[in-house]
């Protein structure tokens, strides 16, 4: 945090009175952070601690409420998937998860998918899958996200990825930091620096060095997640 710390204090120095943004990897750490720039003497004038998650609801919950749309958590998003799946799954239109029994585990692990490439911008396109080499698990995977999407939309449900892009939405017209600092220890996904981005973030190579991939990291995890839980080889 030691990098972060100066990072603030100068940022803080530089824009002592104008609008700052500290970007954390969790809410948990915010009363920290405070408690850190105090003891390095730091003034947080109108500075503000958030992740993008919460800045993000901050800016929608008006649209959110007037819409009358829920917000999912894991366990809901699990459980949507879990329909599709099997939905799919009935109309004999899964060829990859055909032949594997289903388990709340590997609901659970589609769902994790689901909700990474959601992140790292299917909705905007820009998630390729042609890191799975099997065509079937492509297409089904494909088809999972897809139905789940449209659920969403005939339910009036939306997921944190859906909140983050209303968000970029909201906030072209609205407030713009002068300075955003992400912390390390964050893990961003293309629609998240898409947000940051359109609030001010112009991220700097020190933060480029530290910012997980999270294509890579859904690549490395999720595909290997699937593979320990269900004996599973991909080819």
């Amino acid at each position: 945090m030691i990098s972060d710390i100066q990072a603030i204090r100068k940022m803080c120095s530089d824009f002592l009175t104008r609008p700052k943004l500290v970007v954390i990897p969790s809410m948990n750490l915010k009363n920290q952070v405070y408690k850190s720039l105090n003891d390095a003497g730091i003034a947080p004038v109108n500075l503000e601690v958030s992740t993008v998650q919460e800045l993000a609801m901050k800016s929608t919950m008006l649209q959110i409420n007037k819409n009358n749309l829920s917000l999912l958590n894991d366990n809901d998003i699990a459980e949507l998937v879990r329909i599709v799946y099997e939905r799919l799954y009935a109309d004999q239109k899964l060829n990859y998860f055909a032949g594997i029994e289903a388990t709340t585990g590997l609901y659970k692990s589609i769902s994790r998918t689901v909700v990474e490439m959601k992140y790292a911008g299917w909705n905007q396109g820009n998630v390729d899958l042609s890191f799975m080499e099997n065509i079937k698990k492509r297409g089904d995977i494909d088809q999972i996200i897809n139905e789940y999407n449209e659920m969403l939309k005939k339910s009036a449900y939306i997921d944190m990825a859906d909140v983050i892009m209303m968000a970029y939405e909201t906030s072209k017209l609205n407030i713009r930091y002068d300075s955003i600092h992400v912390m390390e220890g964050c893990s961003l996904g293309f629609i998240e620096e898409h947000f940051l981005h359109i609030l001010g973030w112009e991220k700097t190579a020190a933060e480029d060095a530290y910012l997980i991939d999270y294509k890579s990291a859904m690549k490395n995890t999720e595909v290997i997640s699937l593979v320990r839980t269900y004996c599973i080889t991909y080819t």
